[in-house]
């Protein structure tokens, strides 16, 4: 689970107790990439070649005198596309450089928990591209296997369902709130 604080300029990133537990990252630092490093290229590309991958988005933080990496972290799930991706990173900048009156309301979900069809498209997001483009060996290869990707996605709704939402320490909801400063 990750949070971006505008006021204090931090993204609080909430890992299991034996993956370090919460750490706190200055959002100045922060660089950004896709999965695939020609969305992101100062060179021209094509259209094609810029929209290639599945848009997932990267952030890092990089100590550039010690040549080491501080951190790295998935924000969301994939976007689909690089376009998507980058889109998302834009919103996220926004936010954090201009604030929630630049940005789109996100829209509420009324329940938190997986419903399942997000397990469906989980599993099954490859198969519309390698029916169209992957040939009549996908052609053959995707039924047979498509009742143990169903299986997966049943097991993966299952695990989501089970599954307990981290919360940050209150120090860290309450950061940058106006009640903060009037105590």
């Amino acid at each position: 689970m990750i949070r971006f604080n505008r006021v204090t300029r931090k993204v609080y990133v909430h890992n299991r107790p034996s993956a370090g537990g919460i750490v706190v990252h200055d959002w100045d630092d922060a660089r950004a990439t896709l999965d695939n490093p020609a969305a992101f290229s100062p060179e021209p590309v094509s259209e094609k070649e810029a929209n290639l991958g599945h848009g997932r988005l990267i952030l890092c933080w990089v100590d550039m005198e010690a040549a080491q990496m501080r951190g790295l972290i998935f924000v969301g799930r994939a976007a689909g596309n690089a376009a998507r991706g980058r889109a998302w990173w834009e919103y996220i900048r926004r936010y954090m450089e201009e604030g929630a009156e630049s940005v789109p309301q996100p829209f509420l979900r009324p329940w938190k928990g997986a419903w399942p069809h997000m397990s469906l498209l989980e599993v099954f997001y490859l198969y519309p591209e390698r029916i169209l483009r992957g040939g009549p060996l996908w052609w053959v290869l995707l039924p047979c296997l498509a009742p143990l990707d169903l299986m997966r996605a049943t097991l993966h709704w299952l695990a989501m369902l089970l599954c307990v939402e981290p919360k940050f320490p209150p120090e860290i909801e309450s950061a940058g709130s106006p009640q903060e400063g009037s105590a």
